[in-house]
Protein backbone atom coordinates (compact mmCIF):
# COMPACT_ATOMS: atom_id res chain seq x y z
CA UNK A 1 0.00 0.00 0.00
CA UNK A 2 1.15 3.63 -0.88
CA UNK A 3 1.24 5.80 1.80
CA UNK A 4 2.27 9.45 1.31
CA UNK A 5 2.26 12.67 3.76
CA UNK A 6 0.77 15.44 2.77
CA UNK A 7 1.93 18.82 3.94
CA UNK A 8 -0.60 21.57 5.35
CA UNK A 9 -3.06 22.08 1.88
CA UNK A 10 -3.48 25.69 0.75
CA UNK A 11 -6.60 25.32 -0.48
CA UNK A 12 -9.73 22.62 -1.02
CA UNK A 13 -8.81 22.71 -4.85
CA UNK A 14 -5.73 21.11 -3.58
CA UNK A 15 -6.56 18.48 -1.08
CA UNK A 16 -9.57 17.38 -3.06
CA UNK A 17 -7.12 16.60 -5.80
CA UNK A 18 -4.67 14.53 -3.98
CA UNK A 19 -7.75 12.72 -2.29
CA UNK A 20 -9.43 11.42 -5.18
CA UNK A 21 -9.90 8.18 -5.77
CA UNK A 22 -7.50 7.35 -2.06
CA UNK A 23 -8.49 7.02 1.54
CA UNK A 24 -7.63 10.42 2.81
CA UNK A 25 -7.13 11.16 6.48
CA UNK A 26 -7.82 14.88 7.02
CA UNK A 27 -6.05 16.53 9.82
CA UNK A 28 -7.93 18.83 11.81
CA UNK A 29 -5.90 22.05 11.82
CA UNK A 30 -6.18 21.58 7.72
CA UNK A 31 -10.15 21.88 8.57
CA UNK A 32 -9.00 25.01 10.68
CA UNK A 33 -6.52 27.00 8.49
CA UNK A 34 -8.43 26.59 5.53
CA UNK A 35 -11.86 27.34 7.27
CA UNK A 36 -13.40 24.19 5.37
CA UNK A 37 -17.79 23.32 6.61
CA UNK A 38 -19.10 19.73 6.53
CA UNK A 39 -20.16 20.42 2.92
CA UNK A 40 -16.37 21.01 1.92
CA UNK A 41 -15.74 17.85 3.20
CA UNK A 42 -18.88 16.12 1.65
CA UNK A 43 -17.43 17.16 -2.03
CA UNK A 44 -14.11 15.42 -1.27
CA UNK A 45 -15.64 12.46 0.02
CA UNK A 46 -17.84 12.38 -3.62
CA UNK A 47 -14.42 10.53 -5.00
CA UNK A 48 -12.50 9.44 -2.19
CA UNK A 49 -12.65 8.23 1.63
CA UNK A 50 -12.58 10.79 3.71
CA UNK A 51 -11.19 10.19 7.52
CA UNK A 52 -11.90 12.96 9.91
CA UNK A 53 -11.29 12.98 13.93
CA UNK A 54 -14.68 13.29 15.96
CA UNK A 55 -13.99 16.22 17.79
CA UNK A 56 -13.47 18.37 14.02
CA UNK A 57 -16.39 16.51 12.66
CA UNK A 58 -18.84 17.21 16.09
CA UNK A 59 -17.73 20.76 15.93
CA UNK A 60 -18.88 21.01 11.69
CA UNK A 61 -21.98 19.47 12.35
CA UNK A 62 -22.86 21.19 15.59
CA UNK A 63 -21.61 24.61 13.03
CA UNK A 64 -24.52 23.24 10.74
CA UNK A 65 -27.28 22.74 13.13
CA UNK A 66 -26.90 19.39 14.61
CA UNK A 67 -26.30 19.63 18.89
CA UNK A 68 -23.45 17.24 19.57
CA UNK A 69 -20.17 17.10 20.82
CA UNK A 70 -17.52 15.05 22.01
CA UNK A 71 -16.95 14.13 25.96
CA UNK A 72 -14.12 12.11 27.14
CA UNK A 73 -15.51 9.08 29.34
CA UNK A 74 -12.85 8.26 32.26
CA UNK A 75 -13.15 5.10 34.93
CA UNK A 76 -10.55 3.75 37.31
CA UNK A 77 -10.26 0.06 37.02
CA UNK A 78 -12.87 -0.55 34.71
CA UNK A 79 -12.48 -1.23 30.92
CA UNK A 80 -13.63 0.81 28.07
CA UNK A 81 -15.00 -1.00 24.76
CA UNK A 82 -16.13 -0.54 21.25
CA UNK A 83 -19.25 -2.50 19.68
CA UNK A 84 -19.66 -3.44 16.45
CA UNK A 85 -22.72 -2.31 15.38
CA UNK A 86 -22.54 -2.54 11.08
CA UNK A 87 -21.38 -4.93 9.10
CA UNK A 88 -19.49 -3.36 6.60
CA UNK A 89 -16.09 -3.41 4.74
CA UNK A 90 -14.61 -1.03 7.77
CA UNK A 91 -15.63 -3.89 10.62
CA UNK A 92 -13.89 -6.78 8.67
CA UNK A 93 -12.78 -9.23 10.93
CA UNK A 94 -15.22 -8.82 13.50
CA UNK A 95 -19.09 -10.33 13.71
CA UNK A 96 -21.83 -7.80 14.23
CA UNK A 97 -22.23 -7.06 17.80
CA UNK A 98 -19.11 -8.10 18.84
CA UNK A 99 -17.81 -5.85 21.97
CA UNK A 100 -13.85 -5.57 21.98
CA UNK A 101 -11.35 -3.11 24.04
CA UNK A 102 -11.27 0.20 23.09
CA UNK A 103 -9.43 2.66 24.85
CA UNK A 104 -6.14 4.09 25.81
CA UNK A 105 -4.42 3.84 29.58
CA UNK A 106 -4.31 6.74 31.92
CA UNK A 107 -1.90 5.95 34.83
CA UNK A 108 -1.70 1.82 35.71
CA UNK A 109 -5.20 1.46 36.15
CA UNK A 110 -7.28 3.86 34.58
CA UNK A 111 -9.36 3.63 30.85
CA UNK A 112 -10.47 6.70 28.73
CA UNK A 113 -12.24 6.73 25.33
CA UNK A 114 -13.34 9.85 23.62
CA UNK A 115 -16.79 9.96 22.13
CA UNK A 116 -19.25 11.95 20.11
CA UNK A 117 -22.73 11.93 21.79
CA UNK A 118 -25.41 9.70 19.74
CA UNK A 119 -28.32 12.20 21.71
CA UNK A 120 -31.31 13.00 19.25
CA UNK A 121 -30.10 15.96 17.48
CA UNK A 122 -27.74 13.45 16.26
CA UNK A 123 -30.31 10.19 15.51
CA UNK A 124 -32.10 12.26 13.88
CA UNK A 125 -29.28 14.03 11.33
CA UNK A 126 -27.84 10.74 10.75
CA UNK A 127 -31.47 9.13 9.45
CA UNK A 128 -31.24 11.81 7.18
CA UNK A 129 -28.37 11.80 5.99
CA UNK A 130 -27.46 8.16 5.97
CA UNK A 131 -24.89 8.53 8.72
CA UNK A 132 -24.28 5.17 10.18
CA UNK A 133 -22.79 3.96 13.21
CA UNK A 134 -20.02 1.15 12.75
CA UNK A 135 -18.44 1.35 16.20
CA UNK A 136 -20.32 2.50 19.27
CA UNK A 137 -18.99 2.70 22.99
CA UNK A 138 -19.98 0.17 25.75
CA UNK A 139 -18.02 2.19 29.39
CA UNK A 140 -19.49 0.72 33.15
CA UNK A 141 -22.76 2.53 32.64
CA UNK A 142 -25.60 2.29 30.76
CA UNK A 143 -26.65 5.69 30.63
CA UNK A 144 -23.20 6.49 29.05
CA UNK A 145 -22.75 4.04 26.46
CA UNK A 146 -24.07 3.61 22.52
CA UNK A 147 -21.68 6.94 21.93
CA UNK A 148 -20.56 7.18 18.49
CA UNK A 149 -16.73 5.63 18.15
CA UNK A 150 -17.13 5.67 14.50
CA UNK A 151 -19.20 6.60 11.42
CA UNK A 152 -19.69 6.59 8.09
CA UNK A 153 -22.02 7.62 4.96
CA UNK A 154 -21.63 6.61 1.71
CA UNK A 155 -20.99 9.37 -1.14
CA UNK A 156 -21.52 8.98 -4.31
CA UNK A 157 -18.02 6.99 -5.06
CA UNK A 158 -16.47 7.83 -1.95
CA UNK A 159 -17.12 7.62 2.08
CA UNK A 160 -17.18 10.20 4.68
CA UNK A 161 -15.93 8.62 7.91
CA UNK A 162 -15.73 9.95 11.61
CA UNK A 163 -13.11 8.14 13.97
CA UNK A 164 -10.34 8.80 15.90
CA UNK A 165 -8.64 5.61 15.17
CA UNK A 166 -5.77 7.33 12.88
CA UNK A 167 -4.47 9.34 15.87
CA UNK A 168 -5.56 6.72 18.66
CA UNK A 169 -2.81 4.07 16.36
CA UNK A 170 -0.19 7.22 16.06
CA UNK A 171 -0.76 7.52 20.28
CA UNK A 172 -1.86 10.91 20.02
CA UNK A 173 -4.29 10.12 23.24
CA UNK A 174 -2.27 7.97 24.66
CA UNK A 175 -1.24 4.32 25.32
CA UNK A 176 -3.95 1.92 24.37
CA UNK A 177 -4.71 -1.25 25.92
CA UNK A 178 -5.43 -3.12 22.72
CA UNK A 179 -3.24 -1.95 20.29
CA UNK A 180 -3.19 -4.70 17.71
CA UNK A 181 -7.52 -4.39 17.41
CA UNK A 182 -6.37 -0.73 16.74
CA UNK A 183 -4.24 -0.72 14.16
CA UNK A 184 -6.53 -3.62 12.59
CA UNK A 185 -9.88 -1.54 12.44
CA UNK A 186 -7.86 1.69 10.78
CA UNK A 187 -6.49 -1.01 8.19
CA UNK A 188 -10.60 -2.10 7.57
CA UNK A 189 -11.25 1.58 7.25
CA UNK A 190 -8.57 2.19 4.89
CA UNK A 191 -10.05 -0.87 3.22
CA UNK A 192 -7.19 -2.80 2.96
CA UNK A 193 -7.57 -5.89 2.31
CA UNK A 194 -8.18 -8.85 4.63
CA UNK A 195 -7.95 -12.93 4.46
CA UNK A 196 -11.29 -14.68 4.81
CA UNK A 197 -10.02 -16.78 7.62
CA UNK A 198 -8.91 -14.33 9.67
CA UNK A 199 -11.92 -13.51 12.58
CA UNK A 200 -11.60 -11.55 16.15
CA UNK A 201 -11.97 -13.63 18.92
CA UNK A 202 -11.79 -14.11 23.14
CA UNK A 203 -11.70 -16.48 25.80
CA UNK A 204 -15.11 -16.44 27.83
CA UNK A 205 -15.16 -17.24 31.15
CA UNK A 206 -18.43 -20.03 31.05
CA UNK A 207 -16.63 -23.05 28.33
CA UNK A 208 -19.97 -24.52 28.33
CA UNK A 209 -21.06 -22.16 25.87
CA UNK A 210 -18.62 -22.43 23.46
CA UNK A 211 -19.35 -26.37 23.89
CA UNK A 212 -23.01 -25.43 22.81
CA UNK A 213 -21.69 -23.12 20.24
CA UNK A 214 -19.63 -25.56 18.20
CA UNK A 215 -22.70 -28.04 18.94
CA UNK A 216 -24.95 -25.94 16.53
CA UNK A 217 -21.68 -25.26 13.58
CA UNK A 218 -23.49 -28.29 11.35
CA UNK A 219 -27.73 -26.28 11.24
CA UNK A 220 -25.00 -23.12 10.60
CA UNK A 221 -22.07 -23.78 8.74
CA UNK A 222 -23.01 -27.23 6.22
CA UNK A 223 -21.57 -29.92 6.12
CA UNK A 224 -20.07 -29.97 9.07
CA UNK A 225 -21.10 -33.13 11.60
CA UNK A 226 -20.56 -32.37 15.28
CA UNK A 227 -19.61 -35.86 16.89
CA UNK A 228 -18.79 -37.20 20.20
CA UNK A 229 -17.35 -40.32 21.89
CA UNK A 230 -17.29 -41.78 25.21
CA UNK A 231 -16.48 -39.84 28.21
CA UNK A 232 -13.32 -40.57 29.81
CA UNK A 233 -12.04 -40.24 33.14
CA UNK A 234 -13.00 -37.62 35.68
CA UNK A 235 -16.11 -36.78 33.17
CA UNK A 236 -14.19 -35.34 30.67
CA UNK A 237 -15.74 -36.11 27.29
CA UNK A 238 -14.12 -36.81 23.56
CA UNK A 239 -15.98 -34.51 21.51
CA UNK A 240 -15.15 -33.20 17.54
CA UNK A 241 -16.19 -31.82 14.74
CA UNK A 242 -15.93 -33.04 10.95
CA UNK A 243 -16.32 -32.13 7.58
CA UNK A 244 -16.82 -35.33 5.52
CA UNK A 245 -15.61 -35.92 1.67
CA UNK A 246 -17.73 -34.65 -0.66
CA UNK A 247 -20.94 -36.95 -0.94
CA UNK A 248 -20.44 -38.31 2.98
CA UNK A 249 -18.86 -41.41 1.62
CA UNK A 250 -15.43 -43.42 2.42
CA UNK A 251 -12.45 -40.80 1.79
CA UNK A 252 -8.83 -41.23 0.60
CA UNK A 253 -7.93 -39.84 3.55
CA UNK A 254 -8.76 -38.99 6.84
CA UNK A 255 -7.18 -36.28 8.47
CA UNK A 256 -7.39 -35.59 12.29
CA UNK A 257 -6.40 -32.30 14.01
CA UNK A 258 -6.51 -32.84 17.96
CA UNK A 259 -6.27 -30.14 20.23
CA UNK A 260 -6.34 -31.83 23.47
CA UNK A 261 -8.44 -29.84 26.68
CA UNK A 262 -10.31 -27.14 25.69
CA UNK A 263 -12.27 -26.47 29.50
CA UNK A 264 -10.54 -23.26 32.03
CA UNK A 265 -10.86 -25.89 34.88
CA UNK A 266 -7.26 -27.29 35.01
CA UNK A 267 -3.73 -25.86 33.81
CA UNK A 268 -3.00 -27.44 30.51
CA UNK A 269 -2.04 -27.19 26.98
CA UNK A 270 -4.71 -27.18 24.99
CA UNK A 271 -5.77 -24.82 22.27
CA UNK A 272 -8.50 -22.44 22.30
CA UNK A 273 -12.01 -24.11 21.16
CA UNK A 274 -12.82 -20.48 19.82
CA UNK A 275 -9.86 -20.49 17.53
CA UNK A 276 -10.61 -24.06 15.44
CA UNK A 277 -13.65 -23.46 15.84
CA UNK A 278 -13.25 -20.73 13.42
CA UNK A 279 -10.81 -22.11 11.28
CA UNK A 280 -13.66 -25.20 11.05
CA UNK A 281 -16.52 -22.83 9.66
CA UNK A 282 -13.61 -20.94 7.05
CA UNK A 283 -13.32 -24.99 5.60
CA UNK A 284 -16.47 -25.60 5.42
CA UNK A 285 -17.18 -22.20 3.53
CA UNK A 286 -13.85 -23.48 1.62
CA UNK A 287 -15.57 -26.68 0.43
CA UNK A 288 -19.29 -25.54 -0.08
CA UNK A 289 -18.27 -22.48 -2.48
CA UNK A 290 -15.97 -25.54 -4.40
CA UNK A 291 -12.80 -22.89 -4.06
CA UNK A 292 -9.52 -23.59 -6.13
CA UNK A 293 -7.78 -24.57 -2.85
CA UNK A 294 -10.55 -27.07 -1.54
CA UNK A 295 -10.81 -28.59 -5.53
CA UNK A 296 -6.86 -29.03 -5.09
CA UNK A 297 -6.26 -30.21 -1.32
CA UNK A 298 -9.70 -31.75 -0.49
CA UNK A 299 -10.44 -34.04 -2.91
CA UNK A 300 -11.66 -37.15 -1.25
CA UNK A 301 -10.73 -36.19 1.78
CA UNK A 302 -12.65 -35.89 5.49
CA UNK A 303 -11.05 -33.86 8.31
CA UNK A 304 -12.05 -34.12 11.73
CA UNK A 305 -11.09 -31.35 14.41
CA UNK A 306 -10.94 -33.59 18.34
CA UNK A 307 -11.05 -32.12 21.40
CA UNK A 308 -11.29 -32.76 25.23
CA UNK A 309 -13.51 -31.45 27.88
CA UNK A 310 -14.78 -31.42 31.49
CA UNK A 311 -17.74 -29.23 30.19
CA UNK A 312 -20.04 -31.34 28.05
CA UNK A 313 -22.91 -32.54 30.37
CA UNK A 314 -25.63 -30.62 29.26
CA UNK A 315 -25.13 -29.55 25.44
CA UNK A 316 -23.73 -33.10 24.68
CA UNK A 317 -27.00 -34.37 23.22
CA UNK A 318 -26.18 -32.38 20.37
CA UNK A 319 -23.04 -34.09 18.92
CA UNK A 320 -24.00 -37.29 17.24
CA UNK A 321 -22.16 -40.50 18.02
CA UNK A 322 -18.95 -40.68 15.95
CA UNK A 323 -19.84 -44.43 15.69
CA UNK A 324 -20.89 -45.38 11.68
CA UNK A 325 -19.98 -41.92 10.44
CA UNK A 326 -17.90 -42.85 7.14
CA UNK A 327 -14.94 -40.66 7.40
CA UNK A 328 -12.53 -43.51 7.85
CA UNK A 329 -8.83 -44.25 9.71
CA UNK A 330 -6.68 -41.67 10.40
CA UNK A 331 -4.63 -41.26 7.41
CA UNK A 332 -2.34 -38.27 9.12
CA UNK A 333 -2.49 -37.03 12.30
CA UNK A 334 -2.03 -33.20 13.97
CA UNK A 335 -1.55 -32.50 17.77
CA UNK A 336 -1.64 -29.14 18.07
CA UNK A 337 -0.99 -27.23 21.50
CA UNK A 338 -0.28 -23.54 23.13
CA UNK A 339 3.14 -23.18 24.90
CA UNK A 340 1.97 -23.84 27.89
CA UNK A 341 4.01 -24.26 30.88
CA UNK A 342 1.64 -27.30 32.27
CA UNK A 343 2.58 -30.13 29.23
CA UNK A 344 -0.71 -32.18 28.65
CA UNK A 345 -0.25 -33.85 25.29
CA UNK A 346 -3.58 -33.69 23.32
CA UNK A 347 -3.45 -37.26 22.86
CA UNK A 348 -0.88 -40.13 21.98
CA UNK A 349 -0.46 -41.39 18.82
CA UNK A 350 -2.10 -43.98 17.52
CA UNK A 351 -0.51 -46.63 16.16
CA UNK A 352 0.68 -46.87 12.67
CA UNK A 353 -0.65 -43.28 11.92
CA UNK A 354 1.60 -40.34 10.54
CA UNK A 355 1.69 -37.68 13.35
CA UNK A 356 2.90 -34.23 13.66
CA UNK A 357 2.59 -32.18 16.86
CA UNK A 358 2.56 -27.96 16.22
CA UNK A 359 3.06 -24.93 19.02
CA UNK A 360 1.20 -22.02 18.94
CA UNK A 361 1.27 -18.71 21.80
CA UNK A 362 0.04 -19.74 25.23
CA UNK A 363 -2.79 -16.46 24.70
CA UNK A 364 -4.35 -13.82 22.33
CA UNK A 365 -3.62 -10.88 23.96
CA UNK A 366 -5.45 -8.70 26.17
CA UNK A 367 -9.36 -9.48 25.88
CA UNK A 368 -8.16 -11.28 22.04
CA UNK A 369 -5.95 -8.10 21.31
CA UNK A 370 -3.74 -10.70 19.37
CA UNK A 371 -6.63 -12.88 18.47
CA UNK A 372 -6.27 -11.74 14.97
CA UNK A 373 -3.00 -12.69 14.13
CA UNK A 374 -3.18 -16.05 16.36
CA UNK A 375 -5.79 -17.25 13.91
CA UNK A 376 -4.26 -16.24 10.72
CA UNK A 377 -1.00 -17.89 12.14
CA UNK A 378 -3.08 -21.34 13.08
CA UNK A 379 -4.52 -21.15 9.61
CA UNK A 380 -1.07 -20.87 8.21
CA UNK A 381 0.37 -24.22 10.05
CA UNK A 382 -2.78 -26.20 9.33
CA UNK A 383 -3.21 -25.61 5.77
CA UNK A 384 0.31 -25.94 4.94
CA UNK A 385 0.11 -29.15 7.21
CA UNK A 386 -2.89 -30.06 5.00
CA UNK A 387 -1.40 -29.48 1.80
CA UNK A 388 1.70 -31.32 2.47
CA UNK A 389 -0.16 -34.77 3.36
CA UNK A 390 0.28 -37.67 0.48
CA UNK A 391 -3.51 -38.97 -0.40
CA UNK A 392 -4.15 -42.41 0.96
CA UNK A 393 -5.69 -45.17 -0.74
CA UNK A 394 -9.34 -46.05 -0.45
CA UNK A 395 -9.82 -48.36 2.18
CA UNK A 396 -12.66 -49.95 3.77
CA UNK A 397 -15.04 -47.84 4.98
CA UNK A 398 -15.32 -47.31 8.57
CA UNK A 399 -15.62 -45.22 11.70
CA UNK A 400 -13.72 -42.05 13.11
CA UNK A 401 -11.43 -43.55 15.73
CA UNK A 402 -10.19 -42.53 19.10
CA UNK A 403 -6.62 -40.81 18.71
CA UNK A 404 -5.57 -42.20 21.59
CA UNK A 405 -6.03 -45.62 20.94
Amino acid sequence: VEVETLRSPTSLRKLAAKAIGAACVVDGQWVRDLRLELSDLERVAAGSWVIVDLETFATLVHRSGVATKTVTRTSEHDIMSARVEYADVATRGFALQDVLPYATLAGAATFRTRVMQANSAWKRYANRTGFATLLSSETPWESRSGDVLSAARPMDQGELITTDLPWLVAGRHGRLLAPQLARHLLHMHLGMPLPDCVQYWHRGDESHVMIRDIGELPRRYPPLRAIRWTLGQGGVARLGVTLLAEGGSAAARHLMVCTGRVDQRTSHDGLPPEAMAIFMKWLAREARERTRWALRHLRNTSLTWQFDTADAHKYILQYESATGIAAGEPTSVLFLRTQNGTSEHPGRRPAGVAAQTLTLPACSGILGDESLSFQAELTRKVRRWIEGQPAAAIGPQGVIPDARS
